[in-house]
């Protein structure tokens, strides 16, 4: 017998592991195993037998994770290893084990994780890994995990430790989390040598040496690999292959540094690379090229006195086009064929699924062949997490791309390069890799350039969810909204379509109406079966347009202008962009289509039926919001809008002072959406009408119409005819017939815009008042109606802590001055919060900068 394979044979059969357990032993915990968990709700990990499709054995360590019965239930329990000792050990050691959730879909919660830790002194414990609910998996899987940041733990524990949530109603079914084949081991290398290390067989679509020649002839290359320590001279090498009997000789004077790679192609070429892959001598090498048959072929490699290093054998089956037969870990005894080319660069250290083979569909079903399979994937991120939403970003090598859909921990930007362990999986006939974990090898590496494709290629399965490019001769939208689908058509008039999603910062802009160029991920969106349609194109920012229209920013006052009539608004049926500051918040004044008023410097104006991002739709209840909007100029009933558009918040302002109506004034067009004030009497008792009640007031002798809605939450028994009494509100207008030039009204907002005379005056010192009682009820629709008050040189912040002392919402940050607050239950991130003692914070920052503070306590109850 060879005596190097001998060795090899021998460092196989010395693997011992350091923890080996398949739980076949009756005792439980197994010995020096623990298991504990926080409180009598939760169950401890026991073992079990189950003869149903299992992993390595029908014997397994389970816990039940979830109880129908108490969805409220929080705690967490932990199985732990006995004590290992990793320092002593050779080799880099790796935790494997098998796991699976039993359960029905949806029946773990949301905040429900398993986390797989370490800890050298069982006090302080470092994650490994976390599966949660986007890891969802009724199928047994396997997982592996290098140790070796760990490797001077000489008292490790490994623990299992799942932390239960609140989960509402989920379902009826338990759900258990199942272990078994729980390793720890190493593996000793190969004797240091050089090595063949990967072989491209057979090239097709790829340009690997970047010559522009895709033949076999020039693309083929090998690859050999330095195992050892330090440089070895390699001149006059040579590889000799046995279908053709060729040979080819590595000139003289040629090194591989250590953990170095030594390519080869067909073209000609030979490049020498370091271990980081960076290429550092290229030249050519001499003889005949080994020609790589594509069914059979030996290869063999041979040192400058001709003895043999290394050959490989590989037939048909291990062959798979633009895919490569290759050694993972570089320089290891496994060969895989199918892996990701690599020409030139490490191999990593498990096999490497290129995405076309991962996701391909050789039954022709739309549905990967491989869906539920575990894959290991590597790429460029071409459009990092945030750019469609948090959950979601998209991957590409050279031959595909795909969406990462999960969790993203460690931030990642265009450019970056990953490693992903994931499912293949598929949604609405989007291909994706679910419950994955990734590592980031590199950044600002250079994006692939798009696949320039066409209208007929973007509706069909070619290229989903990679970059691509096309040529638009006509789209079908002007102002470009958010979550919303639009036609386009190529210069050779194919339809196809486009998304723009509401995450990206495109909404608002307005599309080009001339030939351009798009840019973007090509996505998928259906319902069908098969899924063969829904395709999308689905640009990532206003980048990815060759040129858009960028609005400008004008002021209210100047779309208020009226045109020729002396009413209408002269921008009527054209696109403005103006921004404003929130005087009459949508919840007040919406009856289905979001409506609310802003006013800046120069005027006030309606905003109707404006669609936004989630900021913007969380803050349009709020007055003080200031926000940008895009939309169409629109009257009705005489009352001018920007309406059908785009919103975007800025940030909180503070409110605009209203304007003082003198005794004696009527309503105007000039005043028309602004924010006012008057002192009067009442002259008429409030009468409903449509969602909302109407009175009479007396502004001296002028008589004003008056409206509040139902949501306003002012209770018309409280609108006292005879009585003097101070209003506030904005001016609005309804005028069913032409010119347009009555139907003005005074717009009520809240119960306190109906104030004894003086009510809003200015205090002297900081003011913090809960004008509705202390304990309210936002799940029934109630908000917390809240006063503020200061010297108007003050600026204030009002801010709601938890009895943690943690802040869950800023109100208000703005100047000082009577203002009134609402608060609907919900935290900045717009989750409602939970039941329970909340604290009130105004924090007053006077001239000087010195700062004073006003508290008190709210609750938010139950039904």
């Amino acid at each position: 017998m060879n005596p190097a394979l001998l060795t090899i044979a021998i460092l196989l059969i010395n693997q011992t592991p350091l923890l080996n357990e398949s739980f076949t032993g009756t005792t439980f915990p197994p010995p020096g195993w623990d298991t504990l968990r926080s409180d009598t709700t939760m169950g401890d990990w026991y073992r079990y037998y189950y003869t149903g499709p299992s992993g390595p054995d029908s014997y397994q360590a389970r816990v039940r994770v979830y109880s129908y019965l108490d969805t409220l239930r929080t705690g967490w329990t932990s199985l732990k290893t006995f004590n290992i000792n990793l320092n002593d050990a050779s080799g880099q050691e790796s935790l494997f084990f098998w796991y699976r959730f039993s359960q029905d879909t949806g029946n773990l919660g949301p905040d429900d994780t398993m986390y797989i830790d370490i800890s050298n002194d069982d006090y302080t414990w470092m994650n490994l890994l976390k599966i949660g609910q986007g890891a969802d998996t009724n199928v047994w899987t396997t997982a592996r995990i290098p140790l070796i940041d760990y490797d001077t733990y000489d008292n490790a524990r490994i623990r299992f430790h799942y932390e239960d949530q609140p989960n509402g109603y989920l379902g009826s079914f338990n759900c258990n989390f199942w272990l078994d084949s729980v390793q720890v081991k190493n593996y000793d290398t190969i004797p240091e040598t050089i090595v063949l290390n990967e072989l491209l067989v057979k090239p097709e679509t790829f340009d690997h040496n970047s010559n522009n020649n895709f033949q076999d002839s020039d693309e083929e290359y090998v690859e050999i690999y330095n195992k050892t320590e330090n440089q070895v001279s390699v001149g006059g090498y040579s590889i000799v292959d046995a279908a053709g009997n060729d040979t080819l000789t590595i000139p003289m004077g040629y090194t591989i540094p250590d953990s170095g790679f030594l390519l080869l192609y067909a073209s000609g070429e030979f490049l020498i690379a370091d271990r980081n892959g960076i290429t550092t001598v290229t030249g050519n090498w001499l003889g005949s090229w080994t020609t790589l048959d594509d069914d059979t072929d030996t290869l063999y490699l041979l040192d400058a006195l001709n003895n043999e290093l290394d050959e490989k054998a590989y037939t048909s089956t291990d062959v798979f086009p633009d895919c490569a037969v290759a050694r993972i870990p570089d320089g290891n005894f496994n060969w895989m064929g199918n892996a990701l080319a690599t020409p030139g660069q490490t191999n990593g250290d498990q096999y490497v699924w290129p995405l076309a083979y991962a996701f391909q569909d050789l039954d022709s079903n739309y549905v990967p062949d491989n869906i539920g399979t575990a894959v290991t994937i590597t790429g460029l991120i071409t459009a990092p997490p945030g750019v469609f939403s948090n959950s979601e970003a998209y991957l590409q090598d050279y031959t595909g791309g795909v969406c990462l859909y999960g969790d993203f921990p460690v931030a990642l930007d265009y450019g970056d390069s990953i490693t992903a362990a994931g499912i293949v999986d598929q949604y609405r006939g989007k291909n994706e890799i679910t419950s994955f974990t990734y590592s980031l090898i590199m950044q600002n590496a250079t994006i692939p350039e798009p696949i320039d494709v066409n209208g007929h290629i973007m509706n069909t399965e070619l290229y989903e969810g990679s970059l691509v490019r096309i040529k638009v001769g006509y789209f079908s939208g002007l102002l470009l909204e958010g979550n919303e689908e639009y036609y386009a058509w190529d210069t050779l008039n194919a339809q196809f379509t486009v998304w723009i999603d509401s995450y990206t910062d495109i909404p608002g802009s307005i599309a080009p109406t001339d030939t351009f160029t798009l840019t973007g991920i090509k996505g998928q969106y259906t319902t069908a079966t098969p899924p063969d349609n829904g395709y999308q194109l689905m640009p990532r920012s206003v980048t990815d347009f060759s040129h858009l229209y960028t609005p400008t920013i004008i002021e209210i006052g100047e779309v208020q202008k009226p045109g020729p009539d002396s009413v209408t608004s002269k921008y009527v049926d054209s696109i403005v962009t103006v921004e404003g500051v929130i005087t009459g918040p949508n919840y007040v004044f919406t009856t289905g289509n979001p409506s609310f008023y802003i006013q800046d410097n120069t005027g006030g104006i309606n905003i109707y039926n404006v669609d936004g991002d989630t900021l913007f739709n969380r803050w349009i209840d709020s007055v003080g919001a200031r926000v940008q909007i895009t939309g169409t100029v629109t009257e009705y009933r005489g009352l001018t809008e920007i309406a059908n558009g785009y919103g975007s918040f800025i940030a909180i302002d503070t409110v605009p002072s209203a304007r003082q109506i003198l005794p004696n004034w009527l309503l105007t067009e000039g005043m028309e959406s602004f924010l006012v004030e008057m002192t009067g009497v009442v002259a008429s008792t409030p009468y409903q009408t449509g969602d909302g009640f109407n009175f009479d007031f007396l502004n001296g002798d002028a008589g004003i119409a008056v409206r509040f809605t139902t949501a306003s939450g002012i209770n018309p028994a409280t609108v006292v005819t005879n009585t003097r009494r101070h209003l506030t509100g904005i001016v609005g207008q309804y005028d069913p017939e032409a010119p347009y030039n009555t139907g003005y009204q005074l717009l009520l907002r809240f119960p306190q815009d109906i104030a004894e005379p003086g009510y809003d005056t200015v205090s002297s010192a900081p003011l913090l008042e809960l004008v509705t009682t202390k304990t309210f009820l936002p799940a029934a629709g109630e908000q917390a109606q809240i006063k503020i008050n200061s010297p108007y040189d003050y600026r204030l912040e009002l801010d709601i802590h938890d009895m943690s002392g943690r802040m869950v919402r800023r109100l208000y940050s703005g100047a000082g001055g009577p203002n009134v607050i609402y608060w609907d239950g919900k935290d900045d991130l717009a989750r409602p919060c939970k039941i329970g003692i909340y604290l009130m914070n105004l924090k007053a920052i006077n001239s000087d900068g010195k700062s004073s503070f006003v508290r008190s306590l709210i609750v938010i109850g139950s039904q």
